[in-house]
């Protein structure tokens, strides 16, 4: 059985995304200089058939962290924790 399906989402036109409200308990925030051992906790959690180390973060996202700031979001729940990430490609 293969364990890596690989999956592509395309979205031709962006005016018609629902937007949503977090709920209060929630806030989001842009990737932060620090961020990339906190994408790496999150990503070990939710990937429990690769092996996520610390080159990663650099080889799916790049070097440039002003462009990932740009790209890459976190959710925070109400202890100030991030406990989701979202990253916008290309």
């Amino acid at each position: 059985m293969n364990k890596n399906i690989p999956v592509t989402m395309i979205c031709e036109d962006l005016n018609s995304i629902p937007q949503f409200n977090l709920d209060p308990l929630y806030s989001f925030r842009w990737f932060q200089l620090g961020d990339e051992k906190i994408w790496q906790l999150i990503q070990a959690k939710a990937d429990q058939y690769n092996e996520i180390t610390n080159q990663l973060f650099a080889a799916e996202f790049g070097v440039d962290l002003d462009l990932i700031g740009e790209r890459q979001g976190y959710i925070i729940e109400s202890e100030n924790n991030a406990i989701a990430t979202g990253t916008r490609i290309g």
